[in-house]
């Protein structure tokens, strides 16, 4: 019998995904839930496969722990998802996090080109999960409903982490940065100097869309990063801001989707919805968004786009050749076929720890809705959970 690991950091955008991969894995005992407990307990877990979803240095010092407590490391890299070119996919990739990594699942082969052709690892391309979502319809039912409750509005989707982060704004996502190894050289100084001012043009264009879009009369639904301060958009009193839920049953319910060279703009693209990237410069970091939406410079070209009305058909098949399907499967398969076995009828203590506020507020699942989405299960710790094999 094989156990599986899968932290969660932030419920909202990583949770349907890992359920969907618990679901992959009938097979294995899967434990899956908040990442905290889970990253700091690898000597008191059983042995297993661990899934990382980032290979920054912070998760390169707990890749370290969990290899050396015998578990078998496996990894993703989702804050690679819109880089371009060798140089950004391999921006916030440490070696530490490389040296102690057993299997690399790439999304798609570019990726795997640049971490195999410098860290030697193995690896296999498998696509992305969270983009796998968007080409389906299982978030239909929540956007449906969306539309009954505010009628027809536009999706605002920001992404202002360096400027406006909720770690304490500018300085507090830069003593991150350090901390996840991205502030290592001048180079790299720089490079996080320039996105700060790039973030702080395309802030000021989304006031001004804001502006204009409420002069219209149109309904705005803005939903910040997770990694960003909300408040700093709640004092405006012509938009409804949302927090704390999926992205993609908003994106769905829209008629047309707003964003400033993030995630939003693939996953709108992938799933076909009508989307402007609004990036009034060329970000420092090469990235697809501007290949794969109509890319404009300032408000007013925004919103003279969403007059014309965009037409995606291009746009969503160059996005799905970029990243192929079947990513649930495809890691379920490498997940299940590497790592120790053990006794099916093993046992699993903790040490518990007392987590943050805001750890809370990235990630709490309570009973009742762990076992809507992953059936039965039993609880471990606050806001983890173990999914065992169901008797046949």
């Amino acid at each position: 019998m094989k156990v599986v690991y899968l932290p969660v950091e932030i419920l909202t955008r990583e949770l349907d995904s890992r359920v969907e991969l618990v679901k992959a894995l009938p097979d294995c005992i899967v434990v899956v839930g908040q990442s905290w407990e889970i990253l700091r307990n690898a000597e008191k877990l059983p042995p297993g496969v661990i899934l990382f979803k980032t290979v920054n240095r912070i998760q390169g010092s707990n890749m370290m722990s969990w290899k050396l407590a015998g578990h078998t490391v496996c990894a993703l890299d989702e804050e690679a998802l819109i880089a371009k070119g060798a140089s950004a996919l391999d921006s916030a990739v440490s070696r530490l996090a490389m040296s102690n990594c057993d299997y690399f699942l790439a999304h798609n082969q570019e990726q795997l080109n640049v971490i195999q052709s410098t860290y030697f690892l193995d690896g296999r391309v498998v696509g992305n999960q969270r983009l796998d979502l968007c080409r389906g319809e299982s978030f239909e039912p929540e956007a449906a409903a969306l539309r009954e409750k505010h009628g027809p509005f536009v999706l605002i989707n920001t992404n202002f982490g360096s400027i406006n982060s909720h770690w304490g704004g500018y300085e507090g996502s830069r003593n991150i940065a350090k901390q996840a190894g991205m502030i290592d050289t001048p180079a790299q100084d720089y490079e996080f100097k320039a996105m700060a001012a790039w973030e702080h043009r395309n802030m000021t264009e989304v006031y001004s869309l804001i502006n204009k879009l409420s002069d219209l009369g149109i309904k705005i639904i803005l939903r910040p990063h997770p990694g960003e301060n909300p408040s700093v958009w709640e004092d405006i009193s012509e938009i409804i801001v949302v927090t704390g839920t999926s992205p993609l049953p908003y994106i769905a319910a829209s008629e047309m989707v707003f964003a400033t060279s993030c995630t939003t703009s693939l996953e709108a693209a992938i799933m076909g919805k009508q989307s402007v990237n609004l990036s009034p410069a060329r970000a420092p970091i090469e990235q697809i968004c501007g290949e794969v939406n109509v890319t404009v410079r300032s408000a007013e070209e925004a919103v003279d786009a969403m007059d014309r009305g965009v037409e995606m058909s291009e746009y969503t098949k160059l996005a799905r050749e970029m990243f192929p399907s079947g990513a649930t499967d495809k890691i379920a398969d490498v997940l299940r076929s590497i790592g120790p076995t053990v006794s099916e009828t093993v046992t699993f203590n903790i040490d518990p720890i007392e987590r943050t506020d805001l750890q809370r507020v990235k990630f709490t699942l309570e009973m009742e809705q762990a076992w809507r989405k992953l059936g039965q299960c039993s609880k471990l710790a606050d806001s983890l959970y173990i999914k065992r094999p169901e008797a046949a």
